[in-house]
């Protein structure tokens, strides 16, 4: 089974009032630690999707064996980005979209979700905890037009909502699929469960 893993690093993160893809996290970066949960997972190819800083960030993953592609649009959301890395996708079965600020995220988790959609039968996966629904989702290939044409506005959201019939919840059993660091406080939170996990 060929699956790539689209991992979204483009932002602004306005909100953390620096970059966070490259705040410190387990000895590296928070962006080099997702890429590393994915090229360790059962995932074929890791592509990043960059955008503002794109040089520093670029330069932070070059011994790791990742496509980084360079989403000119990026100030446009984050469906732009989706949107970019589908377009850069080669022939594949499906693609996991995984934003890069979930550096909890283990390459075991991804691997659940990659043998539940083999065994689901299903086109779209969604991981839950506690009924919260996170990332990375694994969307089939089949759905790479349909993505090209989702409104800004709404993002992927469309995509599950306007196919749930082909949709499968996916539980996991750790909080690390909601965890996205947007806020400083967000931050200081994952560290800490990173401190409590070792």
């Amino acid at each position: 089974m060929n699956l790539t893993c689209i991992i979204l690093a483009a932002g602004k993160s306005t909100r953390m009032k620096q970059q966070k893809m490259l705040l410190p996290f387990k000895g590296s970066t928070v962006i080099e630690n997702v890429v590393t949960a994915s090229i360790q997972s059962n995932v074929k190819h890791t592509i990043v999707v960059t955008g503002s800083q794109q040089e520093l960030i670029s330069q932070q993953l070059k011994s790791l064996d990742v496509e980084i592609i360079q989403n000119a649009k990026f100030e446009d959301g984050m469906l732009s980005s989706v949107q970019c890395g589908v377009m850069a996708l080669r022939q594949c079965d499906a693609f996991l979209v995984l934003p890069g600020d979930q550096a909890l995220v283990k390459s075991t988790s991804i691997n659940h979700l990659i043998k539940m959609y083999d065994d689901s039968q299903k086109g779209l996966l969604i991981p839950t905890y506690y009924d919260r629904k996170g990332h990375p989702v694994i969307i089939d290939s089949k759905y790479k037009n349909q993505i090209m044409k989702l409104d800004h506005s709404i993002g992927l959201r469309q995509l599950f909502h306007e196919n749930e019939d082909d949709l499968a919840l996916v539980p996991i059993d750790s909080n690390e699929i909601l965890i996205d660091l947007d806020l400083p406080e967000d931050y200081q939170k994952a560290l800490k469960q990173l401190q409590d996990e070792n």
